[in-house]
């Protein structure tokens, strides 16, 4: 079992990270927002000590503040400071993995007058 405080390496993001969010069904699993307009999909190595690098998410047109996770694990909400909002569809772990790097975008919700700060999956 990892050390409480053990400190774990990824190297990825040209820029800074606003925000990590783990997978709420997987805790193996992080999504990360950057100044260097992505959504990065790591996976973590705990023997190794470091984060495998996934999938990169791009499309936005400036810095992504946030990220968010629906309850399902099954996509990725992003905001940022091109004033939108994009969807990405998370991979399915269990189907073999394709050799595509780039997150598949689903969704881009634009007309917000500023940027975005806050993005969260809502159930209903």
């Amino acid at each position: 079992m990892a050390h409480p405080h053990q400190h774990y390496s990824a190297y990825g993001h040209g820029e800074r990270i606003f925000d990590v969010q783990f997978s709420p069904v997987d805790s193996g699993l992080l999504a990360t927002a950057s100044e260097d307009m992505t959504v990065r999909l790591w996976s973590i190595n705990r023997s190794a000590g470091d984060f495998k690098q996934m999938l990169c998410c791009y499309g936005h047109q400036a810095e992504v503040m946030r990220v968010a996770w629906s309850a399902d694990g099954r996509f990725i909400a992003s905001g940022s400071a091109d004033k939108t909002v994009r969807i990405w569809q998370v991979p399915d772990p269990s189907l073999p993995k394709t050799s595509s790097y780039s997150g598949q975008e689903l969704a881009v919700l634009g007309g917000h007058p500023e940027e975005v700060y806050h993005v969260e999956f809502l159930s209903v």
